[in-house]
């Protein structure tokens, strides 16, 4: 580890706070403890003594933690309060990230765990990181970021320009995000990502890490050139995939910038199934149906009638659409009449 300080608090300046790790501090008769110190303006604001000598510290402005080489993890409240026994960890660590709520350590055997500390729960528990760790013979491999989504997500980007973050529901890591990926590298789409992605990190994550990917090359887009067919549904796969990435990250504003452009791309393209499927499903039931227990009014917050509203006037630009823009327009000013 490489961090001896780091700040934590609630985002004030004047309520930000210094983590310390003083290792090796002897009291006597051969004892030797150690300590993690929290000060504010260089002052002292609380202490906890530590039996073991730690290893990394990180915090947040709910938790403050530290490693240790006995292979165990220590959280503490923002005010100083331990909040659990000493975790023991499967082997030592060798990160460790704390946002907001969510604490992460990865540890020298390759496995990732993450806990909620607000509600003390497991949300992933020693996921090996063996299956994203593949690469060709002679491949310099190695782990360039890890981080957390907002909704404690574990997110690992390695030297090989892929990202990957673990889905809870599914069990699995995802691929979110790769520079060599053949259908990034020839969609018409592969340079569009939104304004000001570094100004906003915390709001855009997935266009956060893919803000640095490198531009295809000019001999892959004039061969995807030369075939229009080609093109076109490299695409869409790539529109797909991000939506879908945005989805498994639960990122709302990653996830709406995409869906506006795969519409005006479809409306573009004049691909009225795509557009006919995607307006049924953010219609939902006109009527009372089976269906309507099933189907839900929201996607991360969105609602899924608000964005047919808007998406439509885009779908009008394409007069060849018209029918269809009239057909749901009409549908969609019945049920919220």
């Amino acid at each position: 580890f490489d961090c001896t300080y780091f700040q934590i608090g609630s985002g004030k300046v004047d309520q930000t706070y210094t983590l310390e790790l003083e290792n090796n501090i002897s009291i006597g008769a051969g004892l030797v403890i150690h300590k993690l110190k929290c000060l504010s303006q260089g002052g002292p604001v609380w202490e906890a003594i530590l039996t073991s000598r730690g290893a990394g510290i990180a915090g947040s402005r709910h938790a403050a933690c530290v490693v240790c080489e006995d292979s165990t993890l220590s959280v503490f409240s923002a005010g100083g309060q331990r909040l659990l026994p000493p975790v023991v960890l499967s082997s030592p660590a060798t990160r460790l990230t704390c946002s907001d709520q969510y604490v992460m350590v990865l540890t020298s055997r390759g496995c990732v765990s993450v806990w909620n500390i607000q509600e003390l729960k497991t949300l992933v528990k020693n996921e090996s990181l063996l299956p994203i760790m593949q690469a060709p013979a002679g491949t310099d491999l190695s782990i360039r970021s890890t981080g957390l989504t907002e909704h404690g997500a574990p997110v690992v980007s390695l030297s090989t320009r892929k990202s990957y973050i673990f889905n809870f529901d599914v069990g699995a890591w995802l691929l979110i995000s790769s520079a060599d990926d053949a259908v990034y590298q020839c969609s018409d789409h592969q340079s569009c990502l939104p304004p000001d992605v570094k100004l906003q990190e915390t709001l855009l994550p997935l266009a956060s890490l893919q803000g640095e990917l490198n531009r295809p090359t000019r001999v892959a887009r004039n061969i995807f050139n030369s075939n229009p067919v080609t093109r076109r549904a490299a695409t869409l796969s790539h529109l797909d995939s991000q939506l879908a990435a945005a989805l498994s990250m639960h990122s709302a504003k990653d996830y709406k910038f995409w869906f506006l452009t795969l519409v005006r791309y479809l409306t573009q393209e004049g691909l009225e199934p795509r557009l006919r499927e995607l307006c049924s499903e953010l219609l939902g039931p006109v009527v009372q149906t089976t269906r309507q227990s099933s189907w839900k009014s929201y996607t991360m917050g969105l609602s899924k009638r608000e964005l047919l509203r808007e998406i439509l006037p885009v779908m009008g630009s394409n007069l060849k659409l018209q029918r269809l823009v009239t057909e749901f327009k009409e549908q969609l000013d019945v049920i919220l009449t």
